[in-house]
């Protein structure tokens, strides 16, 4: 009885045809070509946990939110009160823009 369930089969069957044998089903053929279905199908659920997985701790990583506020650089003016910074209190504009041009060479 249980001899045929132990018995190998060269090669394994791929499909739900290789199960048939003389227009029937063979049950330890077909056995064979489940459990191999089932593994595959069972694995293949595995791999897309683990990927989806992978991709919602990828996706938290990158909404990372700042935690401290960014506040704006302030300056005094001559009177003393406070001022947001502006591009014209920069080195470059003060040299460049603001200052008059020493030379001829246009």
């Amino acid at each position: 009885m249980g001899q045929e369930i132990s018995k190998s089969y060269t090669p394994p069957p791929l499909t739900l045809r290789d199960c048939l044998v003389d227009g029937q089903i063979d049950l330890t053929r077909y056995r064979l070509y489940a459990r191999r279905v089932y593994d595959n199908e069972y694995t293949d659920e595995i791999i897309s946990q683990k990927k989806r997985q992978r991709y919602e701790l990828e996706s938290k990583k990158r909404k990372v939110i700042r935690s401290v506020k960014r506040h704006h650089i302030e300056v005094r003016k001559k009177d003393g009160s406070m001022r947001k910074l502006t591009f014209e209190d920069s080195t470059w504009y003060n040299l460049y823009i603001n200052s008059a041009q020493d030379s001829d060479r246009k």
